[in-house]
């Protein structure tokens, strides 16, 4: 009886730590978010692109062709390597441009401004 109830304590403490582990793992950034991919950060991608560059993305967390296009865009744009993939230097270069127009809008006294919005929410979903 003991050992039948110690398998069931260990098993669920695993699944518990395995639950726990999963969504501890979307509090932080991917390294890489790509056409095909869903979920917040992709979300955060397409505010992004409809904050920096009015690309009118319907942020619904899946990354298709149009939220590819508009991050080839973004990164035409800003000198980086147009491969539609938000990685480290692009995610650094979203995270750049959204806090600059923060900054630029809190010192006008816009401190609730959607980048700042963005940055509350998404900053830690982009690797940079």
């Amino acid at each position: 009886m003991q050992k039948k109830t110690a398998l069931r304590v260990a098993s669920l403490a695993f699944v518990v730590a395995g639950a726990i582990g999963a969504s501890g793992a979307n509090a932080f950034a991917a390294s890489q978010i790509q056409e095909g991919d869903t979920g917040a950060g992709v979300v955060c991608v397409q505010q992004a692109m409809n904050l920096l560059d009015g690309a009118g993305l319907s942020p619904d967390g899946q990354f298709g062709s149009l939220t590819n296009t508009a991050v080839e865009n973004f990164q035409s744009s800003h000198a980086l390597q147009a491969d539609g993939q938000v990685g480290p230097l692009t995610g650094a270069s979203i995270k750049e441009n959204i806090n600059a127009h923060n900054a630029a809008l809190t010192h006008e006294g816009d401190p609730n401004n959607a980048y700042n919005t963005w940055s509350n929410n998404c900053d830690n979903l982009i690797e940079s």
